[in-house]
């Protein structure tokens, strides 16, 4: 897979422009854009191993992929220490922005969360309103693989479960790595299998070093706790699949299919997590 373009021009201006300001509090993003993105449903489908046809459900049986496979406690506890009052935080795959929520709750920051599928940011639009932190959050239906209102350098950039979408590993992590701001920090993971583990860990830590960041945490399996709260996601996850599936039997075989790729929140073919904090 190539890398999207615009986005290699635009990070090679990022690498040039040595000067970026830090300190002074971060407006939210102006927006939003529209909430029809063109081809928007198959980057969604693929990104989330669903069919094109369970896309009109996608909002009510499964959580994004970012707040199903990484309980958002835990990372948040981590990441909160990082944060300084006025900090811009960019989280790409947002969905329904519950991490991305959950860190301008306990932190004076500015969140921008982005997300292809609108119905996911109409949810985490819905969700922040009304809240203390609210005004904090801004919500964007946007393509993160091709340049947009979103593109600008953050004190923390969240990219968990948006998959390959830039292109190969090394792809990935160099064009993420020009998001970051001098002492800021990137969040990267996704699920592989456990004999990749190292492997990936590896790779990730050479291109990081190579893009000026080290490696700050290193998670690649999920505590007791976070194995409970899978577990009643995915508990919840079918309960809310079967009763569809009784109310339309045109979307039964794919919801049985789905439901048959977890077991207790985990994916079938044994993925686990791995995911990567690493600082400039």
């Amino acid at each position: 897979m190539t890398e999207p373009t615009g986005l290699r021009r635009w990070a090679d201006e990022q690498r040039r422009d040595a000067a970026v300001s830090r300190g002074a509090p971060v407006p939210p993003m102006p927006g939003p854009t529209a909430l029809a993105l063109p081809g928007a449903a198959s980057m969604v489908a693929r990104s989330m191993a669903v069919p094109m046809r369970l896309l009109p459900l996608l909002s009510r049986i499964v959580r994004p992929i970012s707040e199903f496979f990484l309980p958002a406690g835990p990372l948040v506890d981590r990441l909160e220490p990082l944060l300084a009052p006025g900090h811009a935080v960019l989280d790409l795959g947002c969905g329904k922005g519950g991490i991305a929520r959950r860190i301008a709750e306990r932190a004076p920051v500015f969140v921008t969360g982005v997300d292809a599928h609108a119905p996911f940011i109409e949810s985490a639009r819905r969700a922040a309103i009304g809240t203390a932190f609210g005004e904090r959050c801004t919500f964007l239906v946007d393509d993160i693989t091709a340049p947009g209102p979103w593109m600008r350098p953050a004190d923390l950039v969240l990219a968990l479960g948006v998959g390959p979408v830039y292109g190969a590993l090394e792809v990935t992590l160099d064009f993420l790595a020009t998001l970051v701001r001098p002492g800021g920090t990137l969040v990267w993971g996704r699920l592989v299998v456990p004999a990749a583990r190292k492997v990936m860990v590896d790779r990730a830590r050479e291109t990081l070093a190579a893009s000026g960041l080290t490696l700050h945490h290193v998670q690649t399996d999920w505590s007791e706790a976070e194995r409970t709260v899978l577990a009643a996601r995915a508990k919840s996850l079918a309960e809310e699949a079967r009763a569809l599936t009784v109310r339309s039997s045109t979307y039964a075989p794919d919801l049985d299919d789905f439901l048959k790729t977890w077991v207790d929140g985990v994916p079938r073919p044994g993925r686990l997590p791995v995911v990567v904090t690493a600082r400039r």
